[in-house]
């Protein structure tokens, strides 16, 4: 019985576990991109989950996201695809964001603004 107890903890405990881990990588964006627009496209992430923290009222070291949907407008599959809608969490609460450009060329996309969806 006491085994039977420790199994299914030690299971609740593993998939808890994989479920907070795939919460918390973000993965890389805009790989196939020249290094300039690069390190503007992970300044504007970072942008975002600043904004995102003050409005979960959460420390930025505290939220992660989860990519939705990519644009692949003229993306090999090779690349990493621009974001469209990311899901952050943090501090028990999730917002989703949508951009609001209007392709996934890098130039627009960095100029595009995101809006929470409700």
């Amino acid at each position: 019985m006491k085994s039977i107890r420790l199994s299914l903890l030690l299971l609740i405990f593993f998939f808890s576990s994989v479920a907070v881990f795939s919460q918390t990588t973000n993965e890389p964006i805009g790989q196939c991109f020249g290094k300039s627009n690069r390190k503007s496209i992970e300044k504007r992430i970072e942008q975002l989950k600043l904004r995102v923290s003050k409005e979960m009222n959460c420390p930025l070291d505290s939220i992660s996201y989860v990519i939705d949907k990519k644009y692949t407008f003229s993306y090999t599959k090779e690349c990493r695809h621009l974001p469209k809608i990311m899901t952050f969490y943090g501090c028990g609460q999730t917002k989703t964001y949508e951009h609001l450009g209007l392709t996934g060329l890098a130039g627009y996309w960095l100029l595009a603004s995101w809006t929470e969806k409700k």
